[in-house]
């Protein structure tokens, strides 16, 4: 950037009183990287210079931002001449009336210097002074066949055009917005067309500022030509900062609001949900994004009305749509508060296996207050666009969440193709999107300023909001003899994306380099998902070498055939407009050519290229998101499953998410027996029983396995190892004797198949001898890991980690096999290996220290225990913090020894510290905080305060009661107990 302000010695009687303050001020906002983001390193502030260091000035700022073909932003403030059409721009030592020798001729310099600099990526004009309009008028004129042979494009953006300006108005204002936003906007940045309309109402006193953008003849519309960030949206705005906001703003585009809006926001004071059904192309997401923008539409929907929103072509999964969703519910006031009293109710693992819409969505919604006539308002747009799998996960929870009794202020908003949408009974209204009508076409054209002829001429062709605004884009971007209007038959949509196609390749003035463009932009599919870098690295694989700026140039000659976000900036994205198109692409592929698979080729190909260190990489984000369905758009079928899974969590209900569309994929296009489809079988079935079904995952297992045996064999690694799956999943899902039985059997199997010192053969020895323990043999599991041990230390080594796990379960069933005191001693002798191995604050050695201290108590030494678990909590809350699990749970088995020590007292009051901080941090109703309490009454009553006990015990019974049931082991227990402590204080008054 460069930014001069300047005062004119020709003018004493002129002065400027704002200067130079104003410009100052507009410069900082100008480099503020959350702002006007202009590289302060790369801007520079010339204050009153005369004119040869003014022209030396602006030709180094252009030739340096030629050189970086980056955008230059040149600003000007000060006093300006007009003489006939040409503009000049008075340094400190220019005189009235102005010459060559004395002013800047604005347009004839800048246009000489845009003719010798074809690098540059843009322009942006700003222009502060008398008659302002004047020279940029006749710029654009001079360099207009410049600016079109260099596909340049410019923003121009003066404080007049021929008349006087005043006092720094337009400059102090302009500050102003970008310092501060437009609160009322809701968008991300702040372009010129936004911010003219409140300059004018501030500066009444002098003619309206004026702005034009343009890229040669075409007249065009580039976000990109920011002047700054809006930092008011993040503030107001549910979509600020996200890939979802810049598909709203573009969706919303010189909106239109209908009768149709206005009835969905009606049916939801009498309907918790609110379905939207409609064609392709009807306007429903238009509709959605406009919920989000009430600027568009203020007579209907007021500010702050919508409090979250996931659109399908940005959140294309479940997981996605809630995280979007819980993200933008964290704006309600408590909403926060209340995710944390939901997940407080339930163990971390139990937390874990709910589904995520219900457990960052639905869940908290039900733990916030709502009052009268309060909302909570979401919508989720384009169920079409979603897998079936999906559709039934979502349709499940907005029926759970709009038929939760506590949710009375719950409303869902869902869009979609009519076989899309599920039917919630009495609880949903539908409403039909049908033909958009005549005179809703005619108010949307005269909107985008189109001539009175093509107004006229439009609507005949026109069925759904789409028609109408391709035919709008096209007749906007063009002379209007290019349009080509059929006199009477009618356009469809398919016939518009030709218009349009062919409307690009004229701007860009090469139909392969248009194809290849859009055969990128469809591999990555509808909405802002693409990186543009990537966009750009993937045209030069495919023999394209443009420049980043060059492909932004590319974007913007598609007009409306692309979407973006975050324009100009370096995370820009952009996609294709509609699915619709993304249809005509598919079916007009040229098979010899195939723009589609050449465009997922070269996308992975800077995927794989950018990845080869793993974990790392430039577009590592896309690629977790994305790199499968291109892999599996060009046939690699086992590594689209690989990547799939290699991204699966630690959530075991998001990965059921993750995993049951890809299995209806791979059933429906490659068939239940394909290798592929088995190996996301078995993935599915383990994620199953992780997520709290573990006899559906035998179940599934058991199908699993009779296809492998019919497809591979007995002896097929696979087949053994769906085996190993059923086995473990018998166990889990409660018949441990069964897990024992069927790990023998399978045993026996990989010792013949695969060899005695194999490492599955190894690791179902570790699975019999613990079933064998779970199935009341803890001798007998004792032995087997003794024998295992021998085995894996001489297979492995003594330092491996199998074989340190191998000696601390052998320690731990030794010490259930009675034998207390070699438990401890075992531990002890682990515990220094594991702080050699693997350091002294692991979370294994860790835990060692844990067993260790537990198998010391209970081999009868209570003061030791006690003692080692008052070290091991010192540890615990320095690695850890005071607020881990682990470390409370250290706290609870210390007080737990220090009665079992002698100090009930002490015991007692730890617990009662304890009580405090489990409350907090988990809530009262956790089972953690429940059991302490527990405990708490207990070491009450053995230090003497047997009534205490009693009306401890008590209170406990009541809300154990109200919490898990009356039949619950744990209640059961706490009635027994306080029968024994009522008991002691009858005999002990």
């Amino acid at each position: 950037m460069l930014f001069i302000g300047s005062q004119c010695g020709g003018l004493p009687n002129l002065p400027l009183p704002f200067l130079p303050s104003a410009a100052k001020d507009l410069f900082d906002v100008l480099v503020d990287p959350d702002r006007g983001g202009c590289q302060p390193d790369a801007s520079r502030l010339v204050l009153d210079p005369d004119l040869t260091t003014m022209v030396a000035e602006v030709k180094a700022a252009v030739s340096a931002a030629d050189e970086a073909q980056a955008t230059l932003l040149l600003a000007f403030v000060g006093h300006a001449e007009a003489v006939g059409n040409d503009l000049y721009l008075l340094p400190m030592d220019g005189e009235s009336p102005p010459s060559m020798d004395t002013g800047f001729l604005f347009g004839q310099r800048l246009a000489e210097l845009v003719r010798r600099h074809s690098g540059l990526d843009g322009l942006i004009l700003l222009v502060d002074a008398c008659q302002s309009g004047i020279g940029v008028a006749d710029m654009a004129v001079r360099a207009g066949a410049d600016i079109a042979e260099a596909g340049m494009r410019v923003q121009l953006v003066t404080s007049t055009f021929d008349q006087a300006s005043r006092d720094g108005c337009f400059t102090h204002t302009l500050h102003r917005l970008l310092r501060d936003g437009i609160p009322g906007l809701s968008q991300d940045y702040l372009l010129a067309e936004s911010i003219l309309g409140v300059i004018a109402g501030s500066c009444t006193g002098q003619e309206e500022p004026r702005a034009a953008t343009i890229q040669g003849r075409w007249r065009v519309n580039d976000p990109g030509l920011f002047l700054s960030r809006n930092p008011a949206a993040g503030r107001t705005w549910l979509l600020a900062s996200t890939a979802a906001g810049g598909q709203a703003v573009d969706l919303t585009r010189d909106f239109q609001p209908t009768a149709t809006m206005q009835s969905v926001v009606a049916a939801w004071r009498s309907h918790p949900v609110v379905a939207l059904s409609g064609g392709p192309g009807t306007g429903k997401s238009a509709i959605v994004a406009a919920l989000t923008r009430p600027e568009v539409a203020p007579d209907t929907v007021p500010p702050g009305f919508m409090h979250a929103v996931a659109f399908a072509a940005t959140s294309p999964d479940a997981v996605a749509i809630a995280v979007d969703l819980a993200g933008q519910l964290n704006r309600l006031p408590g909403f926060s508060a209340a995710a944390q009293r939901f997940a407080t109710r339930f163990e971390q693992r139990d937390l874990d296996q709910l589904d995520a819409l219900t457990r960052l969505v639905a869940g908290p919604l039900s733990e916030l207050t709502v009052t009268g006539s309060e909302r909570e308002r979401i919508a989720i747009d384009g169920l079409d666009q979603l897998d079936a799998a999906t559709r039934t996960a979502l349709t499940s929870a907005v029926d759970a969440l709009t038929g939760d009794t506590r949710l009375t202020g719950a409303r869902v908003l869902l869009t979609g193709r009519p076989q899309s949408l599920p039917d919630l009974g009495p609880t949903q209204t539908t409403i039909r999107m049908d033909e958009v009508s005549e005179e809703d076409t005619h108010a949307y054209l005269r909107a985008r300023s189109l001539p009175e002829g093509l107004i006229s001429a439009i609507p005949g062709h026109v069925r759904t909001w789409l028609d109408a605004r391709l035919l709008g884009d096209l007749a906007h971007s063009l002379d209007v003899d290019d349009v080509g209007w059929p006199s009477t038959a009618r356009v469809t949509v398919d016939d518009l994306y030709a218009r349009a196609i062919s409307a690009a390749q004229r701007r860009v003035d090469d139909q392969m380099l248009v194809s290849a463009g859009l055969g990128v932009l469809a591999a990555a599919g509808t909405g802002p998902t693409l990186p543009v870098r990537l966009m750009r690295d993937a045209l030069r694989e495919l023999g394209w070498p443009l420049r980043e700026s060059q492909t932004r140039d590319l974007l913007v000659q598609f007009g409306g055939l692309a979407i973006r976000a975050k324009p100009g900036s370096s995370g820009e994205m952009a996609g294709l407009v509609h699915e619709t198109l993304l249809d005509h692409l598919a079916r007009n592929n040229d098979s010899e050519t195939n723009q589609l698979r050449r465009g997922h080729e070269a996308i992975l190909a800077v995927l794989d290229r950018d990845g080869e260190v793993e974990g790392s990489g430039t577009y590592l984000p896309y690629a977790r998101t994305a790199r499968a369905e291109h892999l599996w758009a060009v046939g690699r079928w086992p590594e689209a499953l690989t990547q799939v899974t290699g991204s699966l969590g630690r959530l075991p209900a998001d990965n059921l998410g993750m995993l049951r569309p890809w299995l209806q994929r791979c059933v429906q296009q490659l068939g239940r027996d394909h290798p592929t489809t088995l190996v996301a079988r078995d993935y599915l079935a383990w994620w199953t029983g992780s997520a709290g079904d573990a006899a559906g995952a035998r179940d599934a297992f058991a199908e699993l396995l009779a296809d492998r045996e019919r497809l591979l064999g007995p002896e097929h690694p696979d087949t053994l190892s769906t085996r190993a799956g059923l086995a473990a999943w018998t166990g889990w899902a409660g018949n441990a004797a069964g897990a024992r039985d069927a790990f023998a059997e399978l045993l026996a199997d990989r010792q013949r198949v695969l060899g005695p010192d194999h490492e599955d053969t190894l690791s179902t020895r570790a699975d019999l001898a613990a079933w064998t323990g779970w199935a009341g043999n803890a001798a007998g599991a004792r032995d087997a890991y003794a024998e295992l041990l021998a085995d894996r230390t001489r297979v492995l080594g003594p330092d491996h980690e199998d074989t340190l796990s191998t000696r601390d379960d052998l320690s731990w069933w030794t010490g259930r096999a009675g034998d207390e005191s070699r438990a401890r001693e075992a531990y002890a002798e682990l515990l220094a290996d594991r702080e050699r191995v693997l350091g002294p604050e692991h979370e294994d050695t860790l835990s060692t220290r844990g067993d260790l201290a537990a198998w010391t108590g209970s081999a009868g030494d209570a003061a030791g225990a006690r003692e080692a678990y008052a070290e091991l909590l010192a540890d615990r809350e320095r690695v850890l913090g005071p607020e881990h699990e682990d470390t409370l749970s250290t706290r609870d088995r210390l007080a737990w020894w220090t009665g079992s020590a002698g100090d009930a007292a002490g015991a007692r009051e730890a617990y009662a510290e304890l009580l405090a901080d489990r409350t907090r941090v988990l809530g009262p109703e956790h089972e953690d905080t429940l059991s302490t309490r527990d405990r708490l009454a207990w070491w009450t009553g053995s230090a003497g305060d047997a009534a205490g006990a009693r009306e401890a015990y008590a209170e406990l019974l009541a809300d154990r009661t109200r919490v898990l049931g009356p039949d619950h082991p744990d209640t059961l227990s706490t009635r027994d107990d306080l029968g024994w402590w009522s008991g002691r204080a009858r005999d002990n008054p």
